[in-house]
């Protein structure tokens, strides 16, 4: 799953997208392997939620890549 769709033309996912949380969460669960945007979305939703990420920061390399992207969408 991505975060845009094509399927009626192009849409743009958002941060908040439960369809999206829910597949980035069934592949932690199954130790899947995260791409950097997927850490990023998946650490974002849990701390605006209020859920633990302390867990999930030790499950998978953190990269500069992933500073990186954090970082920018940090200043947004």
């Amino acid at each position: 799953m991505r975060l845009y769709r094509m399927d009626d033309g192009f849409k743009l996912g958002t941060w908040d997208d439960e369809k999206r949380i829910a597949y980035i969460q069934s592949r932690v669960d199954s130790d899947e392997e995260l791409t950097d945007l997927d850490k990023a979305q998946f650490l974002r939703y849990r701390w605006e939620h209020g859920k633990s990420i302390s867990g999930y920061l030790g499950k998978g390399k953190i990269t500069d890549d992933l500073r990186e992207l954090c970082e920018g969408r940090r200043d947004r």
